[in-house]
């Protein structure tokens, strides 16, 4: 049986008036694809670094500044886009292996309905302050209707 229209668009709508109040209020878990160190030989003799993926959990809130940088790619200029403050949670540092400018699938981890999305990691001024206090900044795109 095929929803309507109108109750696609009220499914649509009910998940989107739900992101503000999962970011805040549920752990995300950042999947990163980084590379393993182990050189793989594809069909056509082409040796590449087989990737693996790095999940990481964080607790993100909306940032106070919301102004996004023109300069990024078209992806990261969308309306929808979010920009979030936050820390780690598991592990308890970021990993050595992601650095700034690294894309990541995301899932907000809310047991009733996850939303998953992508994460890009911004550069944040590394002072002893916020290596302390395990702080991380990036933009968030949500796809509620996945």
């Amino acid at each position: 049986m095929t929803d309507s229209l109108i109750t696609r668009m009220a499914k649509l709508h009910s998940r989107l008036s739900r992101i503000p109040v999962k970011l805040g209020q549920q752990t995300t878990t950042l999947t990163f694809s980084i590379n393993s160190g182990t050189f793989l030989t594809d069909a056509d003799g082409i040796s590449y670094n087989a990737p693996i993926s790095l999940s990481i959990e964080v607790f993100l809130i909306a940032s106070s500044n919301q102004i996004l940088d023109k300069n990024q790619e078209v992806i990261w200029q969308n309306p929808s886009v979010v920009r979030v403050e936050g820390y780690c949670i598991n592990p308890a540092f970021l990993p050595t292996t992601i650095r700034p400018s690294m894309v990541a699938q995301a899932t907000v981890n809310d047991p009733d309905y996850p939303i998953a999305g992508k994460f890009l990691l911004l550069p944040s001024l590394q002072n002893e302050k916020t290596i302390l206090a395990h702080n991380l900044k990036g933009l968030l795109l949500l796809n509620p209707g996945v």
